[in-house]
């Protein structure tokens, strides 16, 4: 059900008033002085999923998350060009464990798995 705000020419708005789309009153009372309002449909403000920045991997200024896909998947394909290497960006979930390669049993047995698999681990210098 959308919302819809009602104006009256008095000037009292009664906002947030939810009412199915098909309803054909266009009017209402005005709560303030009982004079006809009109129906104006309303639009609720939508936050951006990512605030404009300037992202130092792409070495520009991103207004939205698409942008910012779109830069990665073209300095990607400029890479392959330059290197003749494919490079081939694909977008990952941070917040999905299967995507990052993490394990429920975590970093211990990531690290028994590697050592398993050949792959020394880097000197630690405390």
């Amino acid at each position: 059900m959308p919302l819809f705000d009602f104006e009256c020419a008095c000037g009292n708005v009664d906002v947030d008033v939810f009412q199915p789309i098909n309803e054909t009153k266009s009017q209402e009372t005005c709560t303030k002085c009982g004079l006809m309002a009109l129906k104006i449909l309303a639009f609720p403000a939508v936050k951006p999923s990512m605030d404009a920045h300037f992202n130092a991997a792409t070495n520009t200024f991103v207004n939205s998350e698409r942008e910012l896909k779109d830069t990665m998947k073209a300095q990607s394909e400029l890479m392959s060009r330059r290197t003749g290497l494919a490079h081939n960006y694909v977008p990952v979930d941070r917040r999905d464990k299967e995507q990052c390669g993490a394990t429920d049993e975590g970093l211990d047995s990531t690290g028994k798995a590697r050592m398993a698999a050949g792959i020394t681990e880097p000197k630690k210098y405390m």
